[in-house]
């Protein structure tokens, strides 16, 4: 009897592997947006720094630049694992999360307009792409050798 290629088989492995690649690509998400208060700006193909501060009083010198307390940066979270869909959510919850990442220009109160610049930390990067990719390519390959 000549052997047979079951093609369900092989779809149900990879299937598993890119189910459990959900958690390692969130994991390293995570960390890459992490990175970027290190890297003081946001990593895409190149890093873009973030505008410097205004304010310069004594207690925001030496303090890296959206860093206060330090609850921004820990508020990054892959909360949202979507099996059926293979997709992973990585946000944030503060309120203020959105305005630092997207920036805003408006106006307050009467007062002049301000314009809070855009210190993106969270988004769409080609370099993250690269890692997911590996990510993927590594477990699928594993899917198909078992």
């Amino acid at each position: 009897m000549a052997n047979r290629f079951d093609m369900g088989k092989v779809e149900k492995q990879v299937r598993t592997q890119l189910e459990a690649s959900l958690v390692l690509m969130g994991r390293t998400a995570k960390t890459f947006f992490y990175d970027n208060f290190r890297k003081q700006g946001f990593d895409d193909k190149n890093v873009t720094k973030w505008k410097p501060r205004k304010d310069q009083s004594r207690n925001s010198i030496g303090r890296a630049v959206l860093v206060k307390s330090g609850d921004l940066r820990r508020s990054i979270r892959f909360d949202t694992v979507n099996k059926a869909n293979l997709s992973v959510r990585i946000a944030s919850d503060l309120p203020y999360a959105k305005i630092h990442n997207d920036g805003l220009t408006g106006r307050a109160w009467g007062k002049a307009p301000f314009k809070m610049p855009k210190r993106q930390f969270i988004g769409d990067s080609w370099n993250l792409n690269e890692k997911v990719k590996k990510i993927l390519i590594t477990n699928i390959d594993k899917g198909f050798k078992q």
